[in-house]
């Protein structure tokens, strides 16, 4: 098109306009990539720290390794912040809910597998060795669960007492 115009008058101007709309261009792909770039970033650390979790929930009888995959969500979280150039803040309040989080999904699992006393248990020592590791709303929900739980488990096993002596 250039090589078709008639003067150079036309030619700067046509030049100017060609390079308006490739800067356009260029800004808007920079944006596109940056988007795609910060959402797969996105997804793939949240991916990440679930299935961390699912690894815990599923080893909800080995408290170390409960622990270790904890700390694999809490490195995510870290790099994530990192990589992002996300504050402490940020980090303080995306760790508390990976580790609460975490701690609940373990302790309801023991609940769903009748492990009733095993989960008090575990949840009275979070509680003792770490103090803020549970979200003080998550605290409530497992404390009226535990409690009907370990109601109910005793029940049960009042029951089986009762039946085994009395036959």
């Amino acid at each position: 098109i250039r090589n078709s115009l008639t003067s150079e008058r036309q030619r700067v101007a046509f030049d100017r306009q060609v390079s308006t709309r490739q800067t356009d261009i260029t800004n808007k792909l920079t944006i596109h990539v940056f988007n795609e770039v910060r959402k797969y970033d996105d997804t793939e650390t949240e991916n990440y720290i679930k299935n961390a979790r699912q690894s815990a929930i599923l080893n909800s009888g080995d408290p170390r390794r409960v622990e270790t995959d904890i700390e694999r969500q809490v490195g995510a979280v870290v790099d994530y912040a990192k990589r992002n150039g996300l504050g402490t803040e940020y980090i303080k309040q995306k760790t508390a809910q990976v580790r609460s989080d975490t701690y609940v999904s373990v302790i309801d699992r023991m609940l769903a597998n009748g492990q009733d006393q095993s989960a008090k248990v575990y949840f009275d020592t979070i509680r003792k060795t770490q103090p803020d590791a549970i979200a003080g709303d998550d605290i409530t929900k497992i404390e009226a669960k535990l409690n009907v739980a370990v109601t109910e488990g005793q029940g049960a096993r009042n029951a089986d007492t009762i039946w085994k002596e009395l036959g």
